[in-house]
């Protein structure tokens, strides 16, 4: 995975720590997708495949109606657990976007 690919991947992660949590399935299949391509990529990163698996955990509970209310604290809190991940998994893989 080449660095203009991997920016690309951490950018639409942030945008999808953007959308309204309930977002719906496609978001959460489309996180699934972009966390196998950084396992694949970078396989023998142990701290990077936990991070990816606590992402999309975070992700499942953003991406259903449901699941950020089940989560206890509400959207504000979800999202910026999710952020966080997206964040420690962006300094691993790539410079981190702006947060704007």
């Amino acid at each position: 995975m080449d660095e203009q690919e991997a920016a690309s991947l951490c950018a639409e992660l942030y945008r999808m720590a953007k959308a309204e949590p309930g977002a719906g399935p496609a978001i959460l299949e489309r996180a699934a997708g972009i966390a196998q391509r950084f396992d694949e990529a970078y396989p023998d990163h142990r701290a990077l495949s936990e991070r990816l698996r606590r992402m999309q955990a975070l992700m499942r509970d953003w991406a259903s109606p449901e699941g950020w209310q089940a989560h206890g604290h509400g959207p504000a809190v979800l999202r910026g657990e999710l952020v966080e991940h997206i964040a420690a998994i962006t300094d691993e893989v790539c410079a981190r976007p702006a947060l704007a």
